[in-house]
């Protein structure tokens, strides 16, 4: 569900819920400004993602990617765990390209030998200590609107 998908709600609900009544009870004012404040504040936080660049890094910890039926393309941070040669742990950042599953919540990866599902639902706390782990994402940009041989 969308930002603004929840404020339509919330905005319909409210109009059914309440109707005459709130001109009679102080208390639903109170209730109705709260409502429409969360309501504003939803719009403005829709708003504010679509503004923003690309290129700036998003924890997995503030959100997941949504909007998406299906799949979608982004790059990402994998914190890589292991031991090294002499047993010591060791960590490595790496970024690549890749796949999330809106629908099973599952990161795919699949660069040259590297093929792997991760679980986007998994806590970095209760993360295996060997093994991967995405830590940031971001969108990839939208293709340019330029008209290449009549095409937009």
């Amino acid at each position: 569900m969308t930002r603004e998908e929840a404020a339509r709600i919330l905005e319909k609900q409210f109009d059914k819920s309440c109707g005459n009544y709130r001109y009679q009870n102080k208390d639903k004012l109170d209730y109705e400004d709260a409502l429409w404040m969360a309501i504003s504040s939803l719009r403005e936080l829709e708003a504010q993602e679509k503004q923003k660049p690309f290129g700036e890094w998003i924890s997995v910890k503030d959100r997941l990617p949504e909007n998406c039926d299906g799949r979608v393309q982004c790059v990402v941070c994998v914190l890589c765990s292991y031991r090294d040669a002499f047993g010591e742990p060791c960590d490595e950042k790496v970024v690549i390209q890749a796949n999330y599953d809106c629908n099973q919540k599952i990161w795919n990866l699949d660069f040259e030998e590297w093929k792997e599902q991760l679980n986007a639902l998994i806590d970095i706390d209760d993360a295996p200590e060997e093994g991967d782990y995405i830590t940031h994402w971001m969108p990839l940009p939208e293709p340019p609107k330029e008209e290449v041989n009549g095409v937009d």
